[in-house]
């Protein structure tokens, strides 16, 4: 069962990011990343480009930056012989 983190705003912050490595089965660890961003604040034309544009570009980069986090822990796991990442 995955137990959830949120990502908790303080106080005059927009923008929030947690990341959190899990043990998993079979030896796997799963690394898990949450973001929450507080739009409402922002007036209605920001609040377009960061809907059709920024966020759907963070998403697309944060996947790039897992993906490479996953990369360079399974190779320095099959260089050290350990179990698989």
């Amino acid at each position: 069962m995955t137990k959830s983190f949120p990502v908790k705003l303080k106080r005059g912050r927009q923008l929030g990011l947690g990341v959190r490595a899990r043990a998993g089965s079979g030896g796997r660890t799963r690394l898990i990343s949450r973001n929450r961003f507080r739009s409402k604040a922002m007036p209605l034309p920001m609040r377009l480009v960061w809907d059709l544009v920024i966020d759907p570009g963070s998403l697309v980069m944060e996947r790039k930056m897992l993906r490479g986090i996953r990369q360079r822990a399974e190779r320095l796991a099959a260089q050290s012989g350990t179990a698989s990442v």
